[in-house]
């Protein structure tokens, strides 16, 4: 798809009237704008029924084909931004859409939204826009958010895209702390330039982070790191123990973090780093579920067949018809009784 027909194909979708009467009426262009537009109306008002049913319109040769990957991308937002990511991925680059959808894309890695007002607010934006530079679009987007508050992280996702808009944003919006810059810098390095250099740059903001004490954004960051260094490095790597370690020091009641540390050390087969933070996560957690099976399936793999066990029998109080439980304690208590046998002492293995 050409240049001209892309530039055409976002105009026309945004209403222009110029680009709609060059438009031949047997244009493709003309042909699926309808629902095109009516697929963006259903999103921008929340309708995902009206959206789903609209962007059913469109078959593969439109050119607006690629407006449901957008658009379904955007409505995943921020309950499951993982799939969002997975739809807008599918956008190739020759496509109208592979713009508003690298966009798209920094919105969505971002940490969930109290509304999805700003991301509607970016689409009917966008919808207005061209093929243009970065600093006329986020110029744009400004004067179509009319600079409200919760439009901040969308205008952000631009800055992501391109950290040179920093002070224009500055500028038109509101002064960014360093802490803020940093983050942005980070993120587009994470995303557009050298992840080793965005892991100085995460570091850098964890530092910022505690030495404000602020340890909740100090531990997200730390927690970041963490999966880029398994990104970058392997599960296995020394780093990704730190940075989930220091998450769970500075967040100790983040039990996600606790759980993913845990499968770090499985991974690794570091048993007396997993016996540690168990022991740990017991301490804190003592009645929650998950961790009393992390516990006895660990001390059951370590031979400790009466502490896996008394695990065991702690979280079947809990679920009496909890089936790993049952099938640990089982293990265990038959554990136990072969080994009596073969040091002959058979009443002990009566009692196992």
């Amino acid at each position: 798809m050409g240049m001209d027909t892309r530039r055409s194909a976002l105009l026309a979708l945004a209403g222009d009237r110029q680009v709609l009467q060059t438009l031949a009426p047997d244009s493709a262009l003309i042909k699926y704008l309808p629902p095109a537009q009516a697929a963006v109306d259903a999103f921008c008002r929340g309708d995902d029924a009206a959206m789903q049913t609209a962007l059913a319109q469109l078959p593969f040769r439109s050119p607006y084909r690629d407006l449901r990957w957008l658009l379904k991308g955007l409505a995943c937002h921020p309950r499951d931004t993982t799939a969002g990511r997975r739809f807008l991925a599918r956008i190739p680059r020759d496509s109208p859409f592979h713009l508003p959808a690298q966009i798209a894309d920094a919105i969505l890695t971002q940490a969930p939204l109290a509304t999805a007002s700003p991301v509607q607010d970016f689409m009917a934006a966008f919808c207005q826009a061209e093929e243009i530079d970065h600093a006329e679009l986020l110029q744009r987007l400004i004067d179509q958010s009319g600079r409200r508050a919760d439009a901040g992280p969308v205008l952000k996702s631009v800055l992501v895209h391109d950290p040179s808009l920093i002070p224009l944003y500055e500028q038109m919006v509101a002064p960014l702390s360093s802490a803020e810059q940093l983050r942005i810098r980070a993120l587009h390095e994470e995303h557009h330039g050298d992840r080793h250099r965005a892991c100085e740059l995460w570091h850098q903001l964890l530092a910022d982070y505690r030495h404000h004490r602020d340890p909740l954004r100090a531990a997200a960051v730390a927690r970041h790191l963490a999966e880029l260094a398994t990104t970058l490095y392997g599960e296995r790597d020394p780093r990704v123990a730190e940075g989930l370690t220091l998450a769970k020091d500075l967040d100790p009641d983040h039990r996600a973090t606790w759980l993913r540390l845990a499968a770090h050390y499985r991974s690794r087969g570091d048993v007396k780093g997993l016996r540690r933070l168990l022991t740990e996560a017991l301490a804190r957690f003592p009645d929650d579920g998950e961790f009393l099976l992390l516990a006895a399936r660990a001390a059951l793999d370590r031979g400790a067949h009466q502490k896996a066990a008394a695990l065991a029998r702690r979280l079947l109080r809990q679920d009496p018809i909890h089936g790993q439980a049952q099938e640990i304690f089982f293990q265990a208590k038959i554990a136990q009784a072969r080994r009596h046998i073969v040091a002959r002492r058979g009443h002990l293995a009566k009692r196992a």
